[in-house]
């Protein structure tokens, strides 16, 4: 991890503009850092009203303020929870296209349930101050901090590439008050030179760009697949201002072209053979693809089931080779509707060397780890919780072996053919893919036993 590198070099503390929804905080609690050493900073309500209320800072002192006399008195009765979990209610609101359809369902949805959306927001932020209580947070502006040299300081900038910048995304002209006086930062016309200045000054940050033009290539530590699709590749590139830094850093691997992935054509796909065999070392990765190459590598292994349609498609990679494959519908998740991941599809590799392969397969999509991985791929609100797993089964048997001790069945139906219709479902479990992986060698039963 390139931030436990610059930790054993003798960096304390890690800077984090541009904080957003303050995942980047996590990174840097792994990788051994303390909370009191963590500054974050943005200059959105949105990030604001949420580090202020983690880091224990009255709103009053942020100058937000209610505009509409209804809100303004809904706003003075709430407790301090209450008021961010409010503000972000309202700022969800305005972002809705009312005039859309489906979008106009979600909003009226939103505030027939007004009462569940505080309570259920307001548990996310006491769950963020619980997990971040200690780290710093003040509404600040990110030229500032890339212009301020600590020697035992990393800066990592994740800018947002949002088109319109904070005032577009979170709208909340004519609704509230919040008045800061920083310019916004323009991705497209400040991300390179700001970059290079700060390269200049001799500050130690890492960068994320979004275009391999964007940085040059001396200064490119990886890359990170975002989104595989038949044609193209999308990719999160990070960078480092002081390259230098990191000439013994192992995990520094170059820039994996676009035009470099192993789904260039769908029927190129490499799929992992059947005789592989897993080990502790083998490479996990959830890699979210397109319908076509979904659908195609579901055929491989399911026999032309016909159209089944998810909002979301992965692939289950294991060291960049297609192991299995899912459809998923997340469309009431993103609603608020429900915490529930429905299976649309699932299926996988069949591996000799290892029979219980499937469960693998299902471990990893119940993992904690796969809920980080719809997140972090999801351009809808980020509020929404994923609590468990749905799959329907239909089949001859009353109940399916290799969903045992994984999924319970909750509902049996038997069809008038003599099948089975089960419906499947778990909690998510708390471990990443590594973590499942070894679950599933050592004590799941799925080593190889020659």
């Amino acid at each position: 991890m390139i931030l436990k590198h610059q930790k054993s070099k003798g960096v304390t503390k890690v800077n984090i503009p541009f904080s957003g929804l303050f995942n980047l905080v996590n990174v840097a609690l792994e990788a051994g850092f303390e909370k009191e050493n963590i500054e974050t900073s943005d200059i959105s309500i949105f990030s604001s009203v949420i580090g202020y209320y983690i880091t224990g800072q009255p709103l009053e002192t942020m100058n937000v303020s209610m505009i509409e006399e209804g809100d303004k008195k809904t706003y003075d009765n709430f407790s301090e929870v209450e008021k961010v979990a409010f503000i972000i209610y309202k700022i969800k609101l305005a972002q809705f296209k009312i005039a859309t359809f489906y979008e106009r369902q979600m909003f009226i949805h939103m505030v027939r349930t007004f009462e569940k959306q505080i309570k259920y927001i307001a548990s996310q932020l006491d769950d963020m101050k619980e997990r971040w209580n200690g780290i710093v947070y003040e509404i600040k502006d990110a030229r500032q901090i890339l212009s301020n040299i600590d020697p035992q300081e990393i800066i990592l900038v994740h800018p947002p590439s949002y088109r319109g910048g904070y005032s577009k995304q979170f709208k909340i002209e004519g609704i509230i008050n919040f008045d800061y006086k920083f310019e916004e930062f323009d991705y497209k016309t400040e991300a390179v030179e700001v970059f290079s200045e700060a390269r200049k000054l001799g500050i130690n940050s890492i960068w994320s760009f979004y275009k391999i033009t964007d940085v040059e290539a001396k200064y490119q530590l990886s890359a990170e697949k975002k989104k595989v699709t038949i044609d193209n590749d999308k990719v999160e590139i990070y960078a480092a201002t002081q390259i230098e830094r990191f000439d013994d850093y192992e995990g520094k691997t170059g820039v994996v072209s676009a035009k470099d992935n192993f789904f260039k054509k769908v029927k190129k796909v490499k799929i992992v053979p059947y005789d592989y065999q897993i080990t502790e070392k083998t490479k996990i990765e959830a890699v979210t693809i397109d319908k076509e190459t979904a659908l195609y590598l579901r055929d491989i292994w399911a026999h032309k089931m016909g159209v089944t349609a998810a909002s979301s498609y992965y692939v289950i990679t294991l060291d960049e080779m297609a192991f299995g494959v899912t459809g998923l519908e997340l469309r009431t998740v993103y609603t608020l509707k429900d915490t529930v991941l429905s299976e649309v599809f699932g299926f996988d590799q069949p591996l000799v060397k290892h029979p219980k392969s499937h469960r693998l397969f299902m471990m990893l999509l119940t993992s904690q780890e796969m809920v980080k991985v719809l997140k972090g791929n999801s351009a809808k609100n980020r509020i929404w919780e994923i609590k468990s797993f749905k799959t329907i089964c239909m089949t001859k048997y009353r109940k399916l072996k290799s969903s045992n001790g994984i999924l319970e069945v909750t509902l049996r139906e038997k069809l008038p053919n003599g099948n089975y219709r089960l419906v499947y479902e778990t909690p998510t479990s708390k471990r990443n893919f590594q973590q499942t992986l070894e679950y599933w060698l050592n004590e799941d039963g799925g080593a190889y036993v020659p």
